[in-house]
């Protein structure tokens, strides 16, 4: 592969490990995931905490969608399932995930051929892609694809342990919720992405936390194999009080 010379690429983001949000090969350095666009100091956090802490100092975890093959299923996972945070298992992927998308980051990814060990590039805009010699047509040279990196507030599942429970530590009408950030690609970005984004502009237009999604997954196959795909379905809008709860988390 010959060298190119990229500007303005965009801050890629921690890998995830499943195949359709792939986005940094395994040990390459890279920038994680922050709620915030912006860099905002924090006031009153937690005890025993000192100097100036920022937005940008708050790594969020992620949910990750089992595959049949990788290193998720070889530590036991079941192919299918969600995960947070690499080992907690919320959902089998039939039993729907309460989740609420706080906000929605599109970006546009290089899709490198397998087994090339360099690092994707990704960027914000599809002119950038254009100026730095890319492609947005699947198939051609240096194609880059469409990825959405979603940030979600997770209902806790009632299947969760009591050893895991911490993780949900935000409450609100009885009910625990924690942050998380999934990625999609591919038949990924088809099948949340969009959706999401559809919904942006439609009934959610005032605010992407104004309702809530059952986040599921399903088996979908070709002539090459079969792989897992998550779906998103629209529950309703939340009520006010609700609303308020999740405009401050998404506006933290």
């Amino acid at each position: 592969m010959s060298t190119v010379s990229f500007k303005n690429a965009a801050p890629v983001i921690s890998e995830p490990e499943i195949i359709e949000a792939q986005i940094v090969p395994a040990g390459a350095e890279s920038k994680a995931v922050t709620m915030s666009s912006t860099n905002k100091v924090i006031s009153g956090g937690a005890r025993g905490i000192e100097g100036e802490i920022t937005t940008k100092d708050i790594i969020l975890p992620r949910i990750n969608l089992v595959q049949k093959t990788g290193p998720l299923v070889d530590s036991g996972l079941i192919p299918g399932s969600f995960v947070f945070d690499k080992e907690v298992n919320l959902s089998n992927g039939k039993d729907a995930l309460k989740v609420t998308v706080l906000r929605l980051v599109k970006q546009y990814k290089q899709k490198l051929e397998y087994g090339d060990p360099s690092t994707p590039l990704v960027f914000t805009t599809q002119q950038e892609v254009i100026d730095n010699g890319g492609s947005l047509r699947y198939g051609e040279p240096n194609y880059f694809q469409e990825i959405a990196h979603l940030f979600l507030a997770i209902a806790k599942p009632d299947s969760i342990s009591e050893q895991h429970a911490s993780h949900f530590y935000r409450e609100h009408d009885g009910k625990q919720y924690t942050n998380a950030v999934y990625t999609v690609a591919s038949t990924a970005f088809t099948s949340v992405g969009k959706k999401v984004i559809k919904a942006g502009y439609s009934q959610l237009r005032d605010g992407l936390w104004l309702g809530e999604w059952d986040l599921t997954s399903q088996l979908q196959k070709n002539t090459k194999g079969s792989w897992f795909i998550p779906e998103v379905t629209f529950r309703g809008m939340h009520d006010k009080d609700a609303i308020a709860f999740f405009d401050s988390m998404a506006n933290a």
